[in-house]
């Protein structure tokens, strides 16, 4: 057994650590364990490190990192609809502009991309619909598997007549009104 930064014993530590980890110290690990593994012995270690960063939506500080973690623990297993409940009922309630696009979106089901732009004010509608899950991933990792991206957890999305259209998804409106916030 080795001693050191990359005993057996510090490894399972610091494996046990990545979720909730800033983004940019998994970076750093990663480098280190690749400088210091000539023989191979933390290609399970770099492997769990490289794991996580591909399942991050963006680079998260420390904060973010643990509160993700947190989430995931809570959230593992729970259907989309006690997800969403706990997403935005407990993790993160929905800000004043989440609350709008999700109003919008629970009263014009199919609604275009055009159309849910101008009732949002012309004010980043794409941008705020990916951070509905963004801002709350660890409450939906579980179930972004599956999905092309992110928003698409909640949100069924379909080409019509070669325009983006949005549903919410029944099990999401249902939780989302349970709550009050649609």
């Amino acid at each position: 057994m080795s001693k050191g930064p990359f005993s057996e014993k510090n490894i399972k530590n610091a494996r046990d650590r990545i979720p909730s980890t800033s983004t940019k110290r998994l970076r750093e690990w990663r480098e280190r364990a690749k400088s210091a593994d000539s023989a191979g012995h933390l290609m399970d270690f770099i492997a769990a490190i490289d794991d996580e960063l591909e399942a991050r939506p963006i680079d998260v500080d420390g904060d973010a990192a643990e509160a993700n973690a947190t989430w995931a623990r809570e959230a593992a297993g729970m259907t989309l609809a006690d997800a969403v409940r706990y997403g935005f009922g407990q993790a993160r309630p929905p800000s004043s502009k989440e609350r709008l696009l999700l109003k919008i979106l629970a009263e014009h089901p199919g609604i275009s991309a055009e159309e849910c732009t101008r009732l949002f004010n012309n004010e980043g509608m794409g941008l705020y619909l990916g951070h509905l899950v963004y801002e709350r991933y660890g409450c939906f990792r579980h179930l972004l598997p599956g999905h092309k991206d992110q928003s698409s957890v909640l949100v069924r999305k379909e080409k019509i007549a070669g325009r983006q259209h949005y549903w919410l998804r029944p099990e999401v409106k249902a939780a989302l009104e349970e709550l009050d916030v649609v």
